[in-house]
């Protein structure tokens, strides 16, 4: 490829990097300096590659979405209230449950966004 032909194609291949937010804000910035030099060729096709990436990652965070049942929060918050468990070894030891409220439910959200992100997975590999 000539040298005039490539910084064309390096632009558009880091239209995928920066439609995903994958790159600190200073690259980003010279990322939009070169779009805002380049032709308005380029310039189109770097912001329909973002648009399209975006609009696809945006369609993955809604695929089979579903509200958890009504009881998991109850039974997440049951479970982590309880101060201690033993091990194989009959020792008590120190569990989630003493954790303050707060920390709890943000476990908790955690156990249930990774479900979420297991589903889309799953979904992904059909």
């Amino acid at each position: 490829m000539t040298e005039s032909v490539r910084p064309h194609v390096d632009l558009l291949d880091l239209a995928y990097p920066y439609a995903m937010d994958a790159m600190a804000d200073i690259e980003r910035r010279s990322i939009e300096n070169r779009v805002a030099k380049s032709d308005s060729m380029t310039a189109a096709a770097f912001a329909a590659t973002v648009r399209r990436v975006e609009e696809t990652l945006a369609a993955l965070t809604v695929i089979d979405a579903v509200n958890p049942p009504p009881t998991l929060e109850s039974k997440i918050l049951r479970r982590l209230d309880q101060s201690t468990c033993h091990t194989g070894s009959d020792q008590r030891v120190r569990t989630v449950g003493r954790m303050p409220r707060l920390s709890r439910l943000v476990l908790a959200a955690a156990v249930i966004g990774a479900a979420g992100a297991v589903a889309i997975t799953e979904w992904i590999r059909r």
